[in-house]
C-alpha cells in the first residue's frame, strides 16, 4: 500500500537518503514500505489508483547498499525526481518538524561532502604547484651537474599526494551528486557555489525542525559548515 506525500513515511536509516526521500515527498511522490531483504521500499511518482495507464515512474529504495551516509541512494532518488516527465502537482502541505529535520539532515550531509571535495581539490592544486616548483629546481640542478635524487623523491611523493587528493575529491563530489569537479581550482569554485546554495536552502528547514529535538544539532552543524565554506572561499581568493 502506497503512502501519500501527506502521510507519515518510515525513517530511512541513512541521513542523505532520508533527506532525498523528503524531497520526493515534497515533489508529490508516494511511497510503499517494504520489509523484504535489503529493500526499504518503493517510490512512485503517481499512486496506482491515479495511474490507469501504469506509466508512472517507480524506483526501488534500498536500506543498506552503497555508502554509509546514504548518498548513493540519495543520488538515485534525486535523479529519478529530476528525470520524471510527468506533470505532478505536489500537495500543499506544511512539513512536520520531524520531516523538516530529516530533509535538513540530508542536505547538510550533501553540503559536507561538497565542502570536503572542495578542500581536497585545493590541497591537490597546491601540492601539484609545489611539485612543479621542485621539478624546475631539479631540472636546473641537472643542467648544473648537481645530484637531484632527493628532489626527485620529493616530487614523486607530492605528485602521488596530488593524485590521491584529486581522486578523493571526485569521490566526495560523487557522493553529493555533483559533476566531476575538474580542473582543481575551477572545480572547487563550482562546488563552493553549489554548497552555498544548498546551505541556504537548509535555513528554513532547520527553523521548521523546531520541536523535533534535532534543531540545535542541525543548527550547530549548519554553522560549522558555513565556517568551513568561508575558509575554503578565502583560500580560493588568496
Amino acid at each position: 500500500m502506497y503512502l501519500a506525500p501527506t502521510e507519515a513515511w518510515p525513517r530511512h536509516p541513512r541521513p542523505q537518503a532520508r533527506g532525498a526521500l523528503e524531497e520526493a515527498r515534497d515533489a508529490g511522490w508516494c511511497f510503499e514500505y517494504s520489509t523484504k531483504g535489503h529493500a526499504f521500499g518503493r517510490l512512485r511518482c503517481k499512486p496506482p489508483d491515479l495511474d490507469p495507464d501504469r506509466d508512472g515512474c517507480t524506483m526501488m529504495v534500498l536500506s543498506t547498499s552503497g555508502s554509509a551516509d546514504g548518498s548513493d541512494t540519495a543520488r538515485f532518488i534525486r535523479d529519478a525526481i529530476r528525470k520524471c516527465p510527468h506533470d505532478l502537482s505536489p500537495p500543499t502541505q506544511t512539513l512536520t518538524p520531524e520531516a523538516a529535520a530529516h530533509q535538513a539532515s540530508g542536505k547538510l550531509a550533501q553540503v559536507a561532502a561538497l565542502v570536503e571535495a572542495a578542500e581536497r581539490l585545493i590541497t591537490a592544486h597546491a601540492t601539484a604547484e609545489e611539485a612543479g616548483v621542485l621539478l624546475a629546481d631539479a631540472l636546473r640542478g641537472l643542467d648544473q651537474g648537481r645530484a637531484t635524487d632527493e628532489l626527485e623523491s620529493r616530487i614523486d611523493e607530492l605528485e602521488r599526494k596530488a593524485e590521491d587528493e584529486g581522486y578523493r575529491a571526485r569521490a566526495a563530489a560523487m557522493r553529493a551528486g555533483a559533476a566531476d569537479p575538474w580542473p582543481p581550482k575551477e572545480g572547487a569554485r563550482e562546488l563552493v557555489g553549489l554548497a552555498r546554495n544548498i546551505l541556504d536552502e537548509t535555513q528554513d528547514l532547520v527553523a521548521a525542525a523546531g520541536g523535533s529535538g534535532e534543531e540545535a544539532k542541525l543548527a550547530a552543524k549548519r554553522d560549522s559548515l558555513a565556517t568551513r565554506l568561508d575558509r575554503v572561499s578565502s583560500l580560493l581568493d588568496s
